[in-house]
């Protein structure tokens, strides 16, 4: 979308990363606006188009039509749980009705999506944020970009860079390329010798070989328009003018400035282009470029600095999983079907989880919460046990390169919340499904902050240790995104490297039986026979495995007791 043929000329300037890398290197452990999270900006009417292409190239795509109905939401709440298990807050921006009528010839359509109400609906349920623009979606994202208020926007429409978006990003096909995304951001465009774009440049680029608004010059292509635009004034002449000069003296300035362009065609005077092109001169109008297109393209149409969303606002909110239970009942029927809490089991409760760990428990919250609901979303299922450190998310055949551990979970919160807005019948399937254990790869630097003992603990049971190693940020600085924590990651990295001491990897560690505090710093310790109804697993020296429980279980015995009195 946008320019054709923009991307491949950018294409030395992206740099690879996994989207879970970003967003926890610079996010939560630079606490990131005093948030622990990068703020992202989504093209809503994007997202929505390329999940309905997916679902009808389903064959080439490798997604079955046997996974039911409503594929292309499917597709897009898979999506969204990819950005839950993250430390991102997501602000989703679907196309208003003030943007242009005709793009790339046809009418565009008044009407909203189809699917925008359904989608709309999943991303409050979520806990995200989604809201329709003025105009253009990535205009409106851009603009926002520009003004620093969110770190990078997920768009496929080149446009963004000449909307003003310094960091942009495109996400690639997950089966093949697992987490990984293309990051570009404005001043490795600029910067880059076989670049060398910027704004004034990229607008030059549209108006010559044609994008969303206009067909552009009739034989132009990108390689003309690229030199043009950085070998010649051209480009920072059109844009002055079209920024600066008042309505009535634009179609003056134009006459000179294709008199220009017609000599650097027809004579090329400064060897610019290497050749004459008096053919191309000669398909210039009268009319060119379009004046309508140079000031949409410079003054799109979006909400402003005083419009009435307030991106700055925003902060992670948890997500509504009964909500999200009765949604996807609706439109995907999991719950009547009795599949409901194996496919949240494997996409949802992971992130509900991880996204529980990032943000801080207030005990007096979730104590009020429990005697008047009876439950409480902040609340987090108990951990039982590392199993194992590896890199992720993912395969290794996907080349994850953050190290995280996986833990074992009691899911029975989550399995309650799940069914608890059902109704009896649906619950009644859901629950003749067999229980299976919840296995959840978390950051390693999201759990040693949340819990640093049963960090500890592993390695000093194992003699391993994850070692440091500096991560190159490409996220632009924020007024907070230095704030001292407190919280010591020095040991915790996204480089695979392990260091192994001489000790055996299953030996135990040597802590005494009930220590700790039971706080989120200091969480309680205990062994196997210390409490009787403890599931462990036989460690094969002395059948002893320890385990670590913080304020989450805590809060269960508080609840448990207070359940008894009440």
């Amino acid at each position: 979308m946008g320019i054709p043929g923009l991307w491949k000329i950018l294409k030395p300037t992206v740099q690879a990363r996994t989207l879970t890398q970003l967003s926890v290197s610079e996010g939560f452990e630079h606490n990131r606006r005093a948030t622990g999270t990068i703020r992202v900006g989504i093209d809503a009417s994007l997202l929505l188009n390329r999940a309905q292409w997916a679902a009808y190239h389903q064959t080439g795509r490798g997604i079955n039509m046997q996974a039911g109905e409503n594929l292309p939401l499917q597709i897009l709440f898979f999506q969204l749980c990819r950005l839950l298990a993250l430390p991102i807050i997501p602000i989703f921006a679907f196309d208003g009705s003030q943007g242009p009528t005709v793009k790339r010839g046809r009418q565009v359509k008044a009407t909203p999506h189809a699917l925008m109400s359904a989608f709309l609906q999943l991303i409050n349920d979520a806990g995200f944020y989604g809201y329709t623009a003025p105009g253009e979606a990535e205009a409106e994202l851009a603009e926002l970009n520009a003004r620093g208020e969110i770190d990078a926007v997920i768009t496929d429409d080149v446009d963004a860079f000449l909307f003003g978006a310094t960091h942009v990003i495109r996400t690639s096909n997950v089966v093949r390329d697992g987490d990984y995304i293309s990051i570009y951001t404005a001043s490795a465009i600029k910067a880059h010798p076989s670049t060398q774009l910027t704004s004034a440049r990229v607008l030059l680029i549209a108006i010559l070989t044609g994008g969303d608004y206009m067909p552009g010059l009739k034989g132009c292509g990108m390689a003309i328009a690229h030199r043009l635009s950085i070998r010649t004034s051209l480009a920072d002449g059109l844009y002055a003018a079209t920024r600066d000069l008042p309505p009535h003296q634009l179609p003056g300035f134009l006459r000179g400035w294709r008199d220009a362009l017609k000599t650097q065609l027809t004579q090329d005077p400064d060897n610019v282009l290497g050749r004459r092109y008096p053919a191309i001169a000669q398909n210039l109008s009268e009319d060119f470029p379009s004046i309508d297109v140079l000031r949409y393209y410079l003054y799109p149409i979006t909400s402003g600095p005083g419009g009435e969303v307030n991106v700055a606002l925003q902060k992670m909110k948890p997500p509504d999983l009964p909500a999200l239970a009765v949604w996807c009942e609706k439109y995907f029927s999991w719950a009547s079907r009795g599949v409901i809490l194996e496919r949240f089991r494997s996409n949802l409760w992971s992130g509900i989880f991880i996204r529980s760990l990032i943000k801080p428990i207030n005990v007096d919250t979730v104590m009020a919460a429990h005697v008047n609901e009876g439950y409480s979303e902040s609340r987090h299922p108990a951990i039982l046990q590392i199993t194992r450190a590896s890199l992720g998310p993912g395969a290794p055949s996907t080349r994850p390169n953050v190290w995280g551990y996986h833990v074992q979970v009691e899911p029975h919160l989550l399995v309650v919340s799940t069914l608890s807005r059902l109704t009896p019948e649906d619950r009644t399937a859901a629950e003749s499904q067999p229980r299976k254990t919840l296995i959840i790869w978390i950051p390693a630097s999201i759990l040693k902050r949340a819990l640093p003992k049963l960090v500890e603990a592993f390695h000093m049971a194992r003699g391993t240790k994850i070692t440091a190693a500096p991560v190159t940020p490409l996220l632009s600085a924020v007024g907070h995104n230095d704030i001292d924590t407190g919280a010591d990651s020095g040991d915790v990295s996204d480089t695979p490297s392990v260091v192994t001491n001489s000790s055996s990897l299953r030996s135990s560690a040597n802590i005494s039986s009930w220590t700790g505090s039971g706080s989120m710093a200091d969480p309680i310790i205990f062994e196997d026979g210390d409490i009787g109804d403890c599931d462990s697993d036989e460690s094969g020296d002395g059948g002893k495995e320890i385990h670590i429980f913080g304020p989450q279980t805590r809060l269960q015995f508080l609840f448990e007791s207070l359940d008894a009195i009440l």
